[in-house]
Formats: structure tokens, C-alpha cells, sequence
């Protein structure tokens, strides 16, 4: 039933104003009790969110106090979870995704659905082009193998520049509010006020982070389908794509405002899940900062130490005008300190361009999920905000219903001024407060199911993400053991051939007649 319809029929008893006080405190006391009617309309979290609310927010029941709009209130909570997640757009994937109904997928350990569908994307060979012009950029290949029908063929190539990466992340952020869209690379702006914006160490640390910004979108259930991804990936009609839609900042207008209104707001009863969520987010943010510090010391050190092994292979290279009887020794063992100085800079290079900005692309990622959740907790905020003024409204109503309350000093006198009956003004005002009690129930109903929509999305982008997060922390850490091992097996089978040519020049020195 309509909730306009519902409040229509109501007949608001003048007579007895007191009772209104007496229904608040009934429904108080159901809830600090644990109202089972109460809880099938709003739930026991979602209702009490501070002891010192009156909530009143009545619903449609019946005699045994079971919520009889339940199953219309179940499909409004599927339609804002389709608005979230897919920007409004229907979709029977994400009907089937946000519910958990697929018939031709499934649930994985983690309650992720497995729709049998990949997409591999790698994105190399950055290239100036337009050189020598001043419009010049740098563009990337991208090369993308995939099982999805949206796509012409398994395998195909386009190249893209860092302004398309851009269009693709505004556009997934503004279609897909609710989930955690993975974070582009910082726009270095020193690199640009250097020059060194297309040179080879700032392009491949950037192919590198746009490489996990598009694995991490082919990871993610929801995103992967995107239509603005698969445009990306295949289609040479990108730049044309780009000019007939315009890119919409809506999303992140709001997620500004939400931002701004969060730092004066704060939720008054927080979810133990999320609470246990953000704590952990906090956490993994402070460890890879701190990772992030220790890492950058010890690439430091590695640059060090090969100029110190250079200088040292050098001085190696003076010995040997001084004691030419040496001088083959000399010449071997300086050989191995240049090879050992290499193998420094080596591991030196990785660490800067792979191995930190893969910490760093964490640090960021970890960031768009405190964003979600700060975006969650508005929702909540929202829904609150509407129940206090709810509770307002309702005690205008009873005051006026009680005849006190109806004007003050100098509303008495602005009324007598202009000639107007008390009365009659405290009736129209009775009428209004009631109009506006229709209204904010049901807002506060629209923010309870936008909220509880939020969270459950919020859950599963979580999921997501912790998924996503594990599989590259296991690939980022097996390649830094790999780089490591890889340096010192060289290190031994350079010293321990160096080794050997000193004992072969031993030998031979000793076989020479005296």
C-alpha cells in the first residue's frame, strides 16, 4: 500500500493530543524491547541508531505485526541495488549478480560469482608520437585476450593514451557509484615540469600502474562488463566513442558533497562490520606506507653501493699499472666487482619501477575502498537525518494537537498585525506538519532501502577487493623473491667463475721454470 494512501485514511484525534505522546513512548519502549514489528520494518540495527530517538516510523501491518509491505519493500531494495551498481541501467546480470541467482554461474569460496568469463589485458611499449610537435603524448599498447562475447575476436591490440585511461575511469566512477573503481596512476606533474614526462623510466613505471588498473577492472565481476570497458579494449572508434558522450562529473560532484557532509556528520551506531572493514583498511593503508618507506631506503642503498662497487672495480684498474705481474688478476677480480655493481642496479631499477609503484598502486586502491566506505556511511547518515526530522515533525504534530506549542511572543504578534485568527493559523499549521509527516516517511523509507542496498553492495565490493588484493600480493612478493633469487645465483656464478680463473692463473704461475 502507498504510504499516501495510507496516511490518508488516518484521523488525527484532537480531542486526546496526549495520546501521540503516549503512542512515541510505546514504540520506544518496542524497540528497546525489541519490537518484533517494529524490527520487520526498519531491522534492530537499523531502527535504534541512538538511545534517545523516538523513532515512529510506522508501516503498513497486520494483526500479528508482521510488515505487510515486505515483499514490495524486497523488490524498491532490488531496484536501488541495480541503480547503484549499474548507474539505472537493467541489466539480468546484475539482477542476477546483486541477488545471487545466476543459473550459469558460480559462488566461489568467497561468495563471488564465477561467470566462467576472463579478460587478460596487458598494456606495454610506451611510444612518443607526434614527436617534435607540441601537441606530442605518449600512447600504450594494449593487448587483450578474452573469452566474452561483447568482443569480435579472442585476441586483439589498440593503442591508447593516458587521457583515454582517464575517460574510461570517470565514466566506470560515474555509471558504477557503488563500487570501489580502481585508481589510475598520480598525474606526476613534476615529471611535466621537468620534461621527463616521456622519458623511459616515468613511461614504463606508468605502463606498469595502467597495466594494474586494467587487470584489476578485468577482475572485477561487475566492471569487466562494463560497455565503456569493451569499447576500450577493441574498438578503433574510441576517439569518436569519447565525442558523443559526454563524460558526466556527476558522480563525483556528489562524492565531493558526501565527502564535505561526512566530516560534520558521523554515524551514530557503526555496523561491527564495518567498523571491523575500516580498521582493517587503516591497517593495510599504514603497513604499505611503512613498506613503501623501507623499500625506497633499501632502493637507495642498492644505487649506492653499485657506484661504490664502480669505484672500487676502478681503483682495481689502477693496481694494475702498479703490479703488471698481477695485472690478469687485477683485471678479473675488477670484472667481477662491475658485474656485481650491474646486478645491484638491476635489482635497484626493479624495485623502482615495478615493485614500489605496485605498493603504491595498493596504497591507492586501498584508498578508493575508504572512499566507498565513507560513501556507505553517508547513506546511513542520510537515512538518520530523516528519522531526527521525522521525530521533529511528529512533536510539532503533538504540540499542536495538545493546543500548546501554536505560536510564540512574537508569532502572536506578526499574527494580531496582520489580522489573522490563531486558530485558524494553528489548523493550517496542523494540516502542513501532517503533509510533511507523509512526506519524510516516506523519504526516510527511500534511505533506509538506499542505505541497505549500499551496504550489501559495500559487502560484496569488499569481497572484490580482498580477492583482488590477495592474487597481487602473491604475484608482486613471488616476483620480488624472484628478482632476489635471480641476483644472487648471478652473484655466486660470478665470483665463483672468477674463482676459478684465479686458481687456472695460480696454476699456470706455478708450472712457469724458475
Amino acid at each position: 500500500m502507498p504510504i499516501d494512501d495510507e496516511y490518508a485514511t488516518i484521523t488525527w484525534d484532537t480531542n486526546n493530543p496526549s495520546q501521540g505522546d503516549a503512542d512515541r513512548n510505546d514504540l520506544a519502549s518496542g524497540l528497546s524491547h525489541g519490537d518484533p514489528a517494529l524490527e520487520d520494518v526498519y531491522g534492530r540495527e537499523s531502527v535504534s541508531y541512538s538511545g534517545n530517538h523516538n523513532h515512529t516510523l510506522e508501516d503498513g501491518g497486520d494483526s500479528n505485526g508482521h510488515n505487510s509491505n515486505s515483499s514490495s519493500n524486497a523488490n524498491h531494495n532490488e531496484g536501488v541495488q541495480d541503480s547503484f551498481v549499474n548507474g539505472g541501467q537493467s541489466s539480468d546480470y546484475h539482477n542476477n549478480i546483486l541477488n545471487n541467482k545466476s543459473h550459469n554461474s558460480h559462488p566461489t569460496s568467497s561468495g563471488i560469482i564465477d561467470d566462467g568469463i576472463f579478460i587478460t589485458t596487458s598494456v606495454t611499449d610506451p611510444q612518443k608520437e607526434q614527436e617534435g610537435s607540441q601537441n606530442a603524448y605518449v600512447s600504450y599498447l594494449i593487448k587483450t585476450r578474452s573469452n566474452h562475447s561483447e568482443f569480435k575476436t579472442g585476441t586483439f591490440y589498440v593503442r591508447r593514451r593516458f587521457s583515454d585511461f582517464r575517460f574510461l575511469y570517470s565514466r566506470l566512477g560515474s555509471e558504477y557509484l557503488a563500487c570501489a573503481i580502481p585508481p589510475l596512476p598520480e598525474r606526476l606533474r613534476m615529471e611535466y615540469i621537468k620534461g621527463d614526462r616521456f622519458g623511459p623510466d616515468f613511461t614504463m613505471k606508468r605502463a606498469n600502474s595502467l597495466d594494474r588498473f586494467l587487470k584489476r577492472i578485468a577482475a572485477h565481476p561487475i566492471l569487466k562488463k562494463a560497455k565503456v570497458f569493451a569499447v576500450f579494449l577493441e574498438s578503433p572508434e574510441w576517439n569518436s566513442y569519447m565525442k558523443t558522450r559526454s563524460n558526466s562529473f556527476k558522480g563525483v560532484l556528489d562524492g565531493i558533497q558526501d565527502t564535505l557532509m561526512s566530516a560534520f556528520a558521523k554515524v551514530s551506531v557503526q555496523n561491527p562490520e564495518f567498523l571491523d572493514i575500516k580498521t582493517r583498511a587503516d591497517k593495510m593503508d599504514e603497513n604499505l606506507s611503512r613498506i613503501d618507506k623501507t623499500f625506497s631506503r633499501v632502493a637507495t642503498r642498492k644505487s649506492n653501493l653499485s657506484i661504490d662497487f664502480d669505484d672500487f672495480a676502478a681503483q682495481f684498474g689502477l693496481l694494475a699499472h702498479l703490479e703488471p705481474a698481477l695485472a690478469p688478476e687485477f683485471a678479473h677480480f675488477g670484472r667481477g666487482l662491475r658485474q656485481l655493481a650491474e646486478g645491484h642496479t638491476k635489482l635497484k631499477d626493479y624495485l623502482e619501477t615495478e615493485y614500489l609503484v605496485s605498493v603504491r598502486d595498493a596504497e591507492n586502491y586501498v584508498h578508493s575502498l575508504k572512499a566507498l566506505l565513507k560513501q556507505r556511511d553517508q547513506k546511513q547518515i542520510d537515512h538518520e537525518a530523516l528519522i531526527e526530522y521525522l521525530n521533529k515533525a511528529l512533536s510539532d504534530r503533538d504540540a499542536l494537537q495538545a493546543g500548546g506549542g501554536g505560536s510564540n511572543f512574537l508569532r502572536s504578534k506578526v499574527e494580531d498585525i496582520r489580522g489573522l485568527d490563531h486558530e485558524q493559523v494553528k489548523r493550517d499549521r496542523l494540516v502542513r506538519t501532517k503533509a510533511k509527516i507523509v512526506d519524510l516517511t516516506r523519504e526516510a523509507q527511500d534511505a533506509k532501502a538506499t542505505s541497505e542496498a549500499f551496504d550489501e553492495q559495500t559487502i560484496r565490493e569488499v569481497a572484490v577487493f580482498e580477492r583482488i588484493r590477495a592474487d597481487e600480493l602473491k604475484g608482486s612478493l613471488g616476483e620480488l623473491a624472484d628478482h632476489h633469487i635471480g641476483f644472487y645465483k648471478s652473484l655466486i656464478d660470478d665470483w665463483e667463475g672468477l674463482i676459478d680463473k684465479l686458481e687456472e692463473g695460480v696454476v699456470k704461475d706455478d708450472l712457469v721454470p724458475i
